[in-house]
């Protein structure tokens, strides 16, 4: 089976090779920057459900991932965007010089130089390999690349996945880890004004809908699948280039959300 377009594409392709006739070879071409450097590596397939983001899933890898950064010619703005995102996820959690170097590439990302986006789809698809090539199931170190995304994920259900695109969420769930962490004494340096400006250079938003209410936040925060006995597991930053696991207890969660939306 071959997957050709963007995130969603490559998550249901994959869903479907894993499970038909218990696993059948698969084939992915991603066409948007954000499935080049997320959703067609590392063989993660999440499909939504009414309950929450990505609940029902498998791990499955392709045998084949086919990169051709001149797709993005075509991308509209929105959509290179929602990629740029993602690999600034990778710079703060793994590589604070490649976060740097796309604070200072962001216009010649916007004009879709070529050269520059082949810089950075490889440099992100290194780093995210660095992580699950140590933890390919997800059991650990892994986990840094949920950085952003457990607020993310619940902002993107409360939205009913149409408020905010999956990027537009994990952007404003970066901002919102950063608070968390610096409430939690964790953050050494607070990036999120340098981040609050990429974002808005992308044209992406730096604060939440209004109509987003912490409680709904909670009701989705609830069914994350990362929850143990510990709490619930969130990846907070140290500085750019470094981030934690820190797990909080759903008793303190009222209060951390309520502050981490004030952003």
């Amino acid at each position: 089976i071959l997957g050709l377009g963007g995130g969603v594409i490559c998550d249901i392709t994959g869903f479907a090779a894993s499970i038909y006739k218990r696993g059948i070879t698969l084939a992915l071409v991603p066409t948007s920057l954000l499935a080049m450097v997320d959703a067609s590596f590392g063989g993660k397939n999440g499909v939504n459900t009414s309950e929450g983001k990505n609940l029902a899933g498998t791990f499955y890898q392709p045998a084949l991932t086919c990169v051709d950064v001149s797709f993005l010619l075509s991308l509209p703005l929105s959509q290179l965007s929602y990629g740029v995102v993602e690999c600034i996820k990778h710079g703060l959690i793994g590589d604070s010089a490649y976060y740097k170097f796309l604070c200072n590439n962001i216009s010649e990302i916007r004009a879709r130089q070529l050269d520059i986006l082949q810089r950075v789809v490889r440099r992100s698809v290194y780093i995210k390999k660095s992580f699950i090539s140590k933890d390919e199931l997800d059991k650990g170190v892994r986990a840094h690349l949920n950085f952003g995304h457990t607020f993310g994920h619940a902002l993107e259900s409360a939205g009913g996945y149409i408020r905010l695109n999956h990027c537009e969420a994990v952007g404003l769930g970066m901002l919102m880890a950063i608070k968390t962490s610096a409430l939690l004494g964790i953050l050494k340096e607070d990036y999120s004004e340098q981040l609050k400006i990429v974002l808005r250079e992308l044209e992406l938003p730096i604060s939440l809908p209004t109509e987003i209410s912490v409680n709904s936040i909670l009701a989705y925060i609830a069914q994350d699948k990362k929850r143990n006995e510990k709490g619930l597991a969130f990846v907070l930053p140290v500085s750019p280039g470094k981030t934690l696991i820190q797990h909080i207890k759903s008793d303190d969660l009222e209060k951390i959300v309520t502050i981490a939306t004030q952003i």
